[in-house]
């Protein structure tokens, strides 16, 4: 079966930026051919944009606007000489930082990519590698614009460095292949976006075409939402005196300790049962008295960790119900 099994291909170009050897540009656009046998265009040179300095590399995003702009097929591809970089938000530092540790440029289910070459190149050989990097990164941008997101074992897994790009395979996993073929998933204009398994999710998902055995969670909230009329129309309970007020409270001050305290000892005991299991398959007999103290010391830890998770979990669970039911779910205005 054909790409694009509908008829219908889309308008793809490959565009240098800067003075690049010929054979390079052939290759990249014979890889795009490989990839979703379409032949694109090769469009003229264009020049490097200016004012595109960061730091002691060019602005990735800059090219990406320039390559953009050269041409309005449905999908490009850029191609260049020059070192880029990128401004990316870092979350732990809280702010914007200069990564130059990237190959290119692109995003998923955008139009434009860049792939840029010299982080493709090191000192070490064998250098015929350089070919199948190049290769590599210009199939998993095609990708990206066709709205693939990071596979493992496939093209489409993100590469952080050189060692990560030549482990891992030149072409899609059966699945990513697969979705390009199959009419129920293969793109079609005006987005020219596979339908990857997350977006059929959620597609099912918001089209109400679910069972309520997979989403507890959505059956509890529609019993809640059925209620509420039914809440509405019960009378007021009158308030409690102030002293059974304050009994009330502190009853519930004292359970919810010992719960607490049972959840947190429950999570040892599991932790704890588990790291004996592992033990006793790999080593075959009871543990020593030194073992079994590291797995005690083990099992506090791991087990507080996993308390505080479940607590977490279970806790915004249960604010999402409260949100959802009481109608403050949504942004601040």
């Amino acid at each position: 079966m054909s790409i694009f099994p509908h008829g219908d291909v889309p308008a793809v170009e490959v565009v240098p930026v800067g003075d690049l050897p010929d054979v390079i540009v052939r290759g990249v656009a014979r890889t795009v051919e490989e990839t979703i046998e379409v032949a694109p265009t090769i469009r003229d040179p264009i020049s490097p944009p200016e004012d595109a300095d960061l730091e002691s590399f060019r602005d990735a995003a800059a090219y990406q606007r320039a390559v953009g702009e050269a041409s309005d097929a449905d999908h490009v591809v850029g191609i260049t000489d020059d070192d880029l970089a990128w401004h990316r938000y870092d979350s732990d530092a809280e702010e914007y930082v200069v990564d130059d540790e990237i190959f290119g440029l692109g995003e998923v289910g955008g139009s434009v990519a860049v792939v840029s070459l010299p982080k493709l190149v090191d000192d070490d050989p064998p250098r015929e590698r350089i070919p199948g990097r190049v290769r590599k990164v210009t199939r998993r941008f095609v990708g990206m614009l066709f709205g693939y997101q990071d596979c493992t074992d496939c093209v489409n897994e993100a590469s952080p460095d050189l060692a990560a790009l030549d482990e891992k395979p030149e072409d899609f996993c059966e699945d990513c292949g697969r979705r390009l073929r199959d009419p129920e998933t293969a793109p079609e204009p005006d987005d020219w976006h596979v339908r990857t398994g997350e977006l059929e999710e959620f597609q099912r998902l918001m089209e109400g075409d679910y069972h309520l055995w997979e989403y507890p969670l959505v059956a509890l909230g529609r019993i809640l939402v059925a209620l509420d009329p039914v809440r509405r129309r019960l009378p007021s309970l009158p308030s409690l005196p102030r002293p059974a007020r304050a009994a009330v409270h502190e009853s519930y001050r004292v359970a919810r300790f010992w719960v607490l305290v049972i959840a947190f000892l429950g999570s040892v005991v599991a932790v704890a049962a588990g790291l004996y299991g592992v033990h006793e398959s790999f080593v075959g007999s009871e543990p020593s008295d030194v073992a079994a103290w590291g797995i005690l010391a083990a099992s506090l830890l791991l087990g507080w960790i996993l308390f505080e998770v479940l607590r977490a979990v279970f806790g915004g669970v249960l604010l999402g119900l409260y949100l959802g039911f009481t109608g403050q779910s949504g942004p601040e205005e």
